[in-house]
């Protein structure tokens, strides 16, 4: 199991609890996106299931790498698959929609993961992606690395990049939108805390104990407990 699926399935059980503001971030997607009542959907990176609790009377196929979100999200669709985003199990044009809300950005070979999904999809069909985007928790990245300690915070790619990998896998982007969203924390532990909560913190090996007078620190260098999420969505289509 790879160090994404282990996190994510230890996260499954607190994640509806703990991932509020990835709840909106996939309702918003999916209220923007326009879906006929017969059309076949996979939700690619399902979690525990919230588009199938958002559209309950859409056929959804729910696909995740974690056992622990499949578990959860198992009752709530037609079928659920225990999968990699970058070994789709299914044949050509089998789906009218492929619906990734919080996934695309663990992927470090998006053009390939668009190239399957460019497979997958029916002619016409559609692709709705929403992804964190570069930016996103950049000052905790930039006030770790000022002490020397990996931050567990991701490297993501700009809007650019994501409409570039979507084109190079054959799929065409039809429209995109960026916005920012601010979460406040009671201190920058509980930040850290509601990371893990969520499976986010992905760094490979812990960092390790600090001392009272490190942590004190790095909680003096990164001063308000606020932390910043670049969210893109983009729509496209396989022409």
């Amino acid at each position: 199991m790879s160090r994404i699926a282990q996190a994510f399935s230890a996260a499954a059980s607190q994640y509806e609890g703990a991932a509020l503001q990835q709840k909106s971030i996939g309702q918003q997607a999916w209220e923007a996106t326009q879906v006929e009542a017969q059309a076949r959907i996979l939700d690619m990176g399902c979690g525990p299931g919230r588009l199938a609790q958002i559209a309950p009377h859409h056929s959804i196929i729910g696909m995740d790498i974690a056992a622990g979100m499949c578990r959860l999200a198992h009752p709530l669709q037609e079928a659920t698959v225990q999968a990699d985003m970058h070994a789709l199990p299914f044949a050509d044009a089998q789906f009218d929609l492929v619906y990734s809300a919080l996934c695309w950005q663990w992927s470090n070979q998006p053009e390939a993961v668009a190239q399957q999904i460019a497979h997958i999809l029916k002619p016409k069909g559609q692709m709705v992606l929403a992804t964190y985007q570069q930016g996103t928790l950049q000052h905790l990245r930039e006030t770790y690395l000022a002490t020397n300690r990996p931050s567990g915070v991701l490297t993501f790619r700009s809007m650019a990049e994501d409409t570039a990998a979507l084109e190079a896998g054959g799929l065409r982007v039809i429209k995109n939108q960026e916005e920012t969203r601010t979460m406040h924390h009671d201190s920058l532990g509980d930040l850290l805390r509601y990371l893990s909560r969520i499976g986010a913190d992905s760094r490979a090996q812990p960092a390790g104990l600090m001392t009272p007078r490190q942590w004190q620190r790095l909680e003096a260098m990164y001063g308000e407990p606020v932390s910043q999420w670049q969210v893109g969505y983009l729509w496209a289509e396989k022409p």
